[in-house]
C-alpha cells in the first residue's frame, strides 16, 4: 500500500489506514506499530510513544513484533530533543 503511486504524498494517512485495517483484522501489534508511525509523522511523539508502549504490553506479542515495536520506539525517542527524554 505504501509503495502504490496514489499513496505518494499522503503517507501519513496511509499509515493511519494501515493501523485501522490491522486493528480490524485482529493484528494488534501491527496496529500499534502503524498508529505509532502515523502519530510520529503527524508530529505527536508523546502519543506515538504511548501507542508503541501499549503494543509492547500485549500479552501475545511475538519476538518479531516486540523487536519491531522496540525499534520504532527507539527511533521516536532518538528524534526527541534531549530535554524531552525523561525515561
Amino acid at each position: 500500500m505504501l509503495s502504490h503511486d496514489q499513496a505518494q504524498g499522503t503517507q501519513m494517512a496511509t499509515y493511519k489506514l494501515l493501523a485501522q485495517a490491522a486493528r480490524e483484522s485482529g493484528k494488534l501489534a501491527e496496529s500499534a506499530y502503524q498508529m505509532g508511525t502515523y502519530l510520529f509523522l503527524r508530529g505527536d511523539p508523546g502519543a506515538a510513544l504511548a501507542q508503541l508502549d501499549a503494543g509492547l504490553r500485549l500479552s501475545d506479542l511475538s519476538p518479531q513484533d516486540r523487536a519491531r515495536l522496540v525499534a520504532k520506539r527507539t527511533e521516536v525517542r532518538n528524534a526527541l530533543p534531549d530535554s524531552y527524554r525523561i525515561r
